[in-house]
């Protein structure tokens, strides 16, 4: 892939103060992040946009959904490109009226149509207007309304709040915006289809009721239980549910449940059209919590908007606008999300899917360990979603145990100062990265098959933030870990911005020498300050490959150097294999820091012999090593990876200060013998470059 990148230094400043610990702030704290995504997630901010996502605005056909009510309607569509969407519809072609633009460019669009008449059709036509003023415009289409027939209006005659919807698959219909004290709906029988019908229901005005039952809708067999069972076949559609801010709330600090906008124990459920609001007035609580769920979960089209600063405990599933709880011996579960938007969160995102496909989730984190997604143990797929962040320490994509793909994902993140936002003061402060698998204490936890193929990271940032694109571990216990045909760009912002780099090689140093290979090929990899880094103050790096790619500098920023080794350990047995080096990159180009004397890294170069099948390869390096000997296979070749040079510290490097330049040690040129029929043929081979050796009855000379 051919790239047209620039890069620049720039002023890094964060558009909205990080300090955000008083309840104004707090407030104010969505509206600020909605200044800050306008002025740095925009497609202008990078030509990677139009690259990796196509210069064309248009509507992605298999993200569109509508869904009508009796009164209202919901409208969603994907464009290819961030835009603003607005809707003109009416009982004719001719319109009449409108759905306006919102305060930001999204790719997912959910948009909802009210005080409509029942058993009508209404036309409508969408048009999106992207950043630089393009459009795209959908044809005329058309939904019609339903009506009251075979519905249980709510509240109608119902007792409450809350509200219980009892009769099994019944379809009950919000007729009314509500404003309850306490809890507001509660679903108790299976096949149940809750239509909000574009109404808002406000929940928790006053808090009179026990916490952990004082939810908007609840879906649960006995909602006082302390683990309530399932319901099955429960849909809820259409509406918005918005937590309130009673007295008592201010009280509920450190449980995750309890006030959450959705509490539901479900069993092959879809949730869908759905917009959840909360704020830090209950800090620890979550937006959605969905309890040991079992079978097919469809949680596609909604919104979730989270417009808090504050975390009462940041560890285990910390704070999130919908989660998954599971106990262990709960059933395998088939949950997908699908073009769900999250606005804004200030910890996590969405957690235990097996189907990850077009979300759209902007992280602003204010604590350690804030994950956009976090994919199920085995089998997870994570396909073509859209993911921002800032802030104290935001990831696009935690990991998983097994058999887990990342495909033709877009990851765009833009690093600040955000060292007041959290008390900790230690670890990854300010850091923002991409993808990342890790193992903790002595390592051996057991990850295997996963792949991360065709997607573009880019990351930006300054005042001393660091950027990381990928940062894997390697570990005798984590196999098959692969990175290939990605984008990644990260670019510092000053000069005061030096941890940055697209590739940061973390590993497990008790299981140095055995770790197993973390494998990078065919990625391009663009910075203006560094494009690896073997290893950093969280891991060192060991048995990390680099293979076929391209790296690429760009700007003029002073601290650039292709390389760069960090942390207090050594980072060891890493290669870089047939790497493209262009202009102001080099394989020996590189920073030392804080590291150890026995780093190193190996420059390599793929050696091909022709020789016919059976016959014997002995490579010797020019150290005297015996570095490969086996026989040629039934195909007629040998591939093997040859070391030009060796890369170390220089020899009067001290840790603690940065040093440029290193000791190289040539480990080529190479002799390589063929024997055929017992007769050997000899060769040198100069492995600064790939080259392939023809054997024939002159002996073996170079291809041409």
């Amino acid at each position: 892939m051919v790239l047209v990148v620039a890069g620049v230094l720039a002023d890094a400043k964060p558009s909205f103060a990080a300090d955000a610990k008083d309840d104004a702030a707090a407030a104010d704290q969505y509206a600020s992040f909605v200044t800050f995504a306008n002025a740095h997630f925009t497609a202008n901010a990078d030509q990677l946009y139009y690259q990796f996502l196509g210069d064309t605005l248009n509507f992605v056909e298999q993200g569109g959904w509508t869904h009508a009510s009796v009164h209202s309607a919901v409208i969603a569509c994907e464009t290819s490109l961030p835009a603003k969407v607005v809707i003109d519809y009416g009982l004719t072609a001719e319109y009449g009226q409108q759905v306006e633009a919102g305060e930001r460019m999204f790719f997912n669009h959910i948009r909802y149509l009210r005080n409509l008449e029942p058993g009508k059709t209404y036309h409508y036509r969408i048009t999106a207007t992207d950043v630089r003023g393009k459009t795209a415009e959908s044809e005329d289409r058309t939904f019609t309304t339903s009506t009251m027939d075979r519905a249980i209006a709510v509240p109608g005659t119902l007792q409450g709040p809350p509200y219980v919807l009892d009769q099994a698959n019944a379809t009950y219909v919000l007729t009314e915006d509500l404003r309850t004290p306490d809890a507001a709906i509660a679903i108790v029988a299976d096949g149940i289809t809750l239509d909000l019908n574009g109404h808002t229901v406000t929940f928790a005005t006053e808090g009179t009721q026990p916490a952990r039952q004082n939810n908007g809708i609840i879906v649960a067999r006995d909602p006082s239980a302390e683990v309530p069972a399932l319901v099955a076949g429960v849909r809820v559609l259409n509406g918005t549910v918005v937590r309130g801010r009673s007295a008592p709330m201010a009280e509920h600090r450190k449980s995750t449940f309890g006030f959450n906008n959705l509490s539901m124990s479900l069993k092959d459920a879809e949730i869908a059209g759905v917009t959840v609001d909360y704020d830090d007035h209950t800090p620890q609580a979550w937006g959605g919590v969905i309890w040991n769920p079992e079978g097919k979960l469809d949680i596609h089209h909604n919104v979730f908007i989270d417009r808090g600063s504050k975390i009462g405990n940041r560890h285990g599933a910390g704070v999130r606008p919908l989660g998954i709880t599971y106990k262990q011996d709960t059933p395998s579960n088939d949950v997908t999300y699908r073009n769900n938007l999250i606005e804004r969160t200030r910890q996590n995102g969405l957690n235990h899917g097996q189907w990850f496909t077009h979300n759209e989730i902007y992280v602003d984190s204010f604590s350690t360990n804030s994950f956009a997604m976090q994919p199920k143990g085995t089998g997870a797929r994570i396909v073509g979603n859209r993911v921002f962040g800032t802030g104290f320490n935001p990831y696009a994509l935690g990991w998983a145990h097994f058999d887990m793909k990342a495909l033709n994902n877009f990851i765009h993140m833009h690093g600040i100062n955000a060292k007041s936002r959290w008390h900790e003061d230690w670890g990854d402060i300010s850091m923002c990265e991409g993808f990342r698998v890790t193992n903790y204490g002595k390592g051996g936890q057991e990850r295997a098959d996963l792949e991360y193929a065709n997607n573009c990271i880019l990351i930006r940032g300054g005042d001393g933030s660091e950027l990381r694109g990928t940062g894997f571990f390697s570990d005798v216990s984590i196999k098959n870990l692969t990175f290939h045909d990605n984008i990644v760009k990260v670019e510092a912002l000053d000069e005061k911005t030096l941890s940055a780099a697209c590739i940061s090689a973390h590993g497990q140093h008790t299981n140095a020498d055995t770790a197993l290979p973390v494998v990078y090929s065919n990625n391009t990899l663009i910075s203006n300050i560094c494009n690896i880094r073997w290893a950093d103050k969280y891991g060192k790096g060991q048995n990390h490959q680099v293979k076929n790619t391209r790296l690429v500098k760009v700007g003029n920023n002073p601290n650039y150097h292709t390389f760069n080794v960090e942390g207090t350990y050594w980072a060891a047995n890493n290669k870089v294999i047939d790497c493209e080096f262009g202009p102001g990159t080099r394989y020996n180009d590189v920073m030392w820091f804080t590291t150890s004397g026995k780093s190193f890294y190996d420059v390599c170069w793929t050696l091909k012999v022709n020789a016919p099948a059976g016959s014997s390869v002995v490579i010797t390096d020019a150290l005297g090593e015996r570095v490969f000997e086996g026989p040629v296979g039934t195909d007629g070749v040998v591939a093997v990876p040859l070391v030009q040079a060796r890369i170390s510290p220089p020899e009067k490097y001290k840790k603690q200060v940065r040093t440029a330049g290193c000791r190289e040690v040539p480990h080529t040129p190479h002799e390589v013998a063929v024997t055929v029929n017992g007769k050997t043929k000899t060769a040198k081979a100069n492995m600064t470059q790939q080259r392939t050796l023809q054997y024939g009855p002159a002996g073996l000379s170079e291809a041409k």
